[in-house]
């Protein structure tokens, strides 16, 4: 490339301000005495024709089209060859020395940095009518990108759409308005969009992404996606926690648990009760209470039930039920009893026995616990392998009439002899 010498033509003046009528450019190599050709045009510099008489003579008027192609020293003499100046190492865009564009007040717009042995360059291009400027990376290596580095914690800011036909590494953070990429996208900082990032390829960011992405169908989920996605992002955390879920139309709820809710259980081992206290039951319509696989110490015994009430159980004789015996021997009786101290599970006919395989199962709801106005009811019902190897379904009802005060507590009892094993669960069924 080349620089016009005094745009847009070459003049000279005498020591007395005049023109330098007659007046002799010379040119050199810079730094040197040999002979360096000027040319009159940009074209004839660029192809290194016509060049311009060693030394140029200028014109009445002290002008002459001066153009130089490489570093070069001038030398200015008059028409009796006396040196009126000397100006060394005057740079054209080609060289080394060419290391800034400066603006009106002499401040730096672009700092150019020479590389020793540099292959590979930029290229900027103007354009024709609808058709963008284009910015090319040329030189010797067949694959080179464009490395973009920010200062400090800057980001590099694209405000307008953004379109990137081949692949993009960002090393930093990148702030653009909308991103449309043909290529994939590698990224170890954020990525910030104000609008839509639209990528073809492959989106791989190690920091984190602001803003939305469309057209990622086929994102690797399993794969490509790695982390939890921070709460804040989601409705700004806010009424999330850790018994809440996200839910499908945007916002944080408690997850539910259902109407059945475990309260409390017991496995028994040799021992003589079975005890649940403390219940607070005043949010639940019900209590179910299941037993399984329970056996007896002894032999021929019944399993008992107790209620207790602000935290005594009662032992009196304020229990009533009915129960209907019914056996695979094809036999079936009924029985009430009245005026009890307890509530029999399994009937005393077929009394329940300790054998390997004499084991007592049983179903049983408690309707509304804390009920202060009317008796309790239960209903249950019991199968088992009694002691005379028959088999038995036992349903059964029973009435509290002691009082009309909250059950808190229940009891679970053989009638003689302690509980060998047995499982004891107590759910309650919520009111809503």
């Amino acid at each position: 490339m080349s620089k016009i010498i005094g745009e847009p033509i070459f003049s000279a003046f005498d020591n007395n301000g005049d023109p330098l009528n007659g007046g002799f450019v010379y040119s050199y190599s810079a730094g040197s005495s040999t002979p360096l050709a000027t040319y009159p045009t940009l074209t004839d510099a660029a192809n290194s024709t016509n060049a311009n008489s060693n030394p140029v003579q200028l014109n009445s008027r002290g002008e002459a089209n001066i153009i130089i192609k490489g570093s070069t020293k001038l030398i200015l003499k008059d028409a009796l060859l006396n040196t009126i100046w000397t100006v060394d190492n005057i740079a054209d865009v080609t060289s080394n020395s060419f290391s800034e564009i400066v603006d009106v007040n002499g401040n730096p717009i672009i700092t150019f940095t020479a590389v020793a042995s540099a292959i590979n360059r930029l290229e900027i291009r103007n354009s024709t009518t609808t058709n963008p400027p284009l910015v090319t990376v040329t030189g010797t290596d067949t694959n080179i990108g464009i490395q973009v580095t920010t200062k400090g914690s800057g980001v590099l800011a694209i405000t307008g759409a953004t379109t990137v036909t081949g692949n993009t590494t960002i090393v930093g953070v990148a702030t653009v308005n909308s991103l449309v990429s043909g290529g994939a996208i590698q990224a170890t900082g954020a990525i910030s969009t104000a609008g839509n990032l639209t990528v073809t390829g492959n989106v791989i960011i190690t920091d984190h992404l602001v803003g939305s992405l469309s057209g990622g169908t086929s994102l690797p989920l399993a794969t490509g996606v790695t982390g939890n996605l921070a709460v804040s992002n989601l409705n700004s955390g806010t009424s999330a926690s850790s018994s809440t879920f996200w839910r499908g139309d945007g916002t944080w709820a408690s997850a539910s648990t259902g109407s059945l809710v475990l309260l409390t259980s017991a496995s028994a081992s040799s021992q003589a009760t079975v005890d649940f206290t403390s219940l607070s039951l005043s949010t639940y319509s019900a209590l179910r209470i299941i037993g399984t696989q329970i056996k007896p110490v002894n032999n021929n015994v019944t399993l008992s039930m107790r209620y207790s009430t602000s935290g005594t159980f009662d032992t009196g004789s304020n229990y009533k039920s009915s129960l209907f015996r019914n056996t695979d021997a094809a036999t079936g009786t009924s029985g009430s009893s009245a005026g009890t101290t307890s509530i029999a599970i399994n009937s005393t006919a077929d009394a329940l026995g300790n054998g390997t395989y004499n084991t007592l199962n049983f179903d049983l709801l408690l309707y509304n616990p804390a009920n202060t106005v009317q008796y309790h009811i239960a209903t249950w019902h019991a199968g088992y392998y009694s002691t005379s190897s028959v088999l038995v379904s036992a349903p059964g009802t029973a009435l509290y009439t002691a009082s009309v005060t909250a059950i808190d507590g229940v009891r679970f009892f053989m009638d003689s002899g302690n509980i060998s094993t047995g499982l004891f669960y107590v759910y309650g069924i919520r009111n809503t």
